[in-house]
C-alpha cells in the first residue's frame, strides 16, 4: 500500500461516515416520501455476481437480506495492479433514492473490513535491485460510496472506496472502482 499522512486517512474515513449517517438521518426525519425513499430494484432478486474494474480488479458478490430490499452485504475477491496484492473485502450497504426521483438510479453508503496479503517491495540502489521482501499481511476498515444504474437483473455501478489499513501499520489508500453484476 502507498503511505499517506494518518490525518489525512483518518479524514476521509470521518468524511465517509459523516455522510453516512446525515444520508440515515435525513432519511429518518424526512416527512416527505417523495424526499428520500428505499428503491426496490433487480426485479425482486436477492443475489448478484459480477466483475469489478479499477482498485482492485476482481470478483464481486453483493446479497440482499430480503428481494426488493435495501441493505445489502457486499463482497470482493480481487487482485491490485498497483500494489500486487490480493484484497478480500466485505462491506455492509445501504441504498437509497435521494432526490434523484428515477428508481433505475440508486446510492449506497456503508462501510466494511479489509484484509491485503502478498505483494513485495524491493530495496534498489540506483538501477540495481538489491533485494525483496514479501510485505505483512494487512487488515483494514474502509468506507464506501456508490452509484448505480439497475435495469432489470443488472446493476452498473461506480463506487468509492477510502480504506484505512490499521494492522501492522496505519496507512491510507483510495479505492475507485466501475463494476457490473448480474441478479438471479
Amino acid at each position: 500500500m502507498k503511505t499517506y499522512n494518518a490525518n489525512a486517512g483518518l479524514f476521509a474515513v470521518l468524511l465517509t461516515c459523516m455522510s453516512m449517517g446525515f444520508v440515515a438521518n435525513a432519511a429518518a426525519e424526512s416527512g416527505d416520501s417523495d424526499e428520500i425513499k428505499f428503491i426496490p430494484t433487480r426485479a425482486g432478486r436477492k443475489l448478484g455476481a459480477g466483475i469489478l474494474l479499477g482498485s482492485p480488479n476482481g470478483l464481486t458478490m453483493k446479497g440482499y437480506f430480503k428481494p426488493g430490499g435495501s441493505t445489502a452485504v457486499e463482497g470482493v475477491l480481487g487482485w491490485s495492479l498497483f500494489e500486487e496484492q490480493l484484497q478480500v473485502r466485505a462491506d455492509f450497504l445501504k441504498e437509497f433514492l435521494g432526490k434523484i426521483k428515477d428508481p433505475l438510479w440508486k446510492l449506497g453508503f456503508g462501510g466494511g473490513v479489509v484484509l491485503f496479503t502478498g505483494g513485495s517491495e524491493s530495496l534498489t540502489s540506483g538501477n540495481e535491485m538489491i533485494f525483496k521482501v514479501r510485505r505483512p499481511t494487512a487488515f483494514g476498515v474502509l468506507g464506501v460510496a456508490e452509484v448505480s444504474f439497475n435495469p432489470e437483473r443488472w446493476e452498473i455501478y461506480v463506487e468509492l472506496t477510502p480504506i484505512l489499513s490499521v494492522s501492522p501499520s496505519t496507512e491510507m489508500a483510495l479505492g475507485l472502482g466501475l463494476g457490473g453484476r448480474y441478479y438471479w
